[in-house]
């Protein structure tokens, strides 16, 4: 049985797609980790129930902001 006998040029090639392969899973992680460290944390949900809170109170409110005419 004949073992795997490349040529100087394809072994050049197979290292080459092996490390471009490996540097691409590499910078993908490089990537999402940047991403996780330099993303700020959420608001936390207190913060935001109290937004919304606020929010459905103006809705509500009735909208009478322009003054009333008087009657002569």
């Amino acid at each position: 049985m004949a073992g795997l006998c490349f040529s100087p040029r394809q072994t050049f090639i197979l290292q080459l797609t092996a490390f471009v392969a490996v540097a691409a899973v590499l910078g993908i992680l490089a990537w999402a980790g940047y991403a996780l460290a330099t993303t700020p944390p959420p608001k936390p949900i207190e913060e935001i129930e109290k937004e919304v809170q606020k929010a459905l109170e103006e809705i509500e409110r009735p909208r009478n902001t322009t003054p009333s005419r008087q009657r002569r």
